[in-house]
């Protein structure tokens, strides 16, 4: 029997449109929180975006159904792959993802919805 891995898809909308000087903190911290989540412990793979660099994108972008494109192209999501719960539950709430979380409010709408879904994939 093939062991299962947990799928994660993170997703939010930026209060402000992405080139606004206000989410220069995200990026700034964007290709840091890539590496340290590619070596993080239980940490597999993630998509990649087309016609960007990094890795493959493992097929058309989706976003949620009640998102409507603001113009500026651009909305911060992942899909990740990892062993376990804890592994993306210790990166997400420790180092540099962990402080960049205690920023949303700065640069994200506060939630209606549920800001990542995870899901149990062979």
């Amino acid at each position: 029997m093939k062991s299962k891995r947990l799928a994660l898809y993170t997703f939010g909308i930026f209060r402000a449109p992405a080139s606004d000087p206000v989410n220069q903190g995200f990026h700034d911290r964007n290709d840091r929180n890539f590496l340290i989540a590619e070596t993080s412990e239980g940490f597999i793979a993630r998509s990649g975006y087309e016609e960007e660099p990094g890795p493959e994108s493992w097929g058309t972008q989706v976003f949620p159904r009640f998102y409507s494109e603001r113009g500026d192209g651009w909305s911060p999501s992942t899909l990740s792959l990892w062993k376990d719960l804890a592994s993306p539950m210790a990166f997400s709430y420790a180092g540099i993802h962990g402080e960049a979380m205690r920023h949303g409010r700065e640069w994200f709408l506060k939630p209606a919805w549920p800001p990542y879904v995870l899901w149990w994939v062979e």
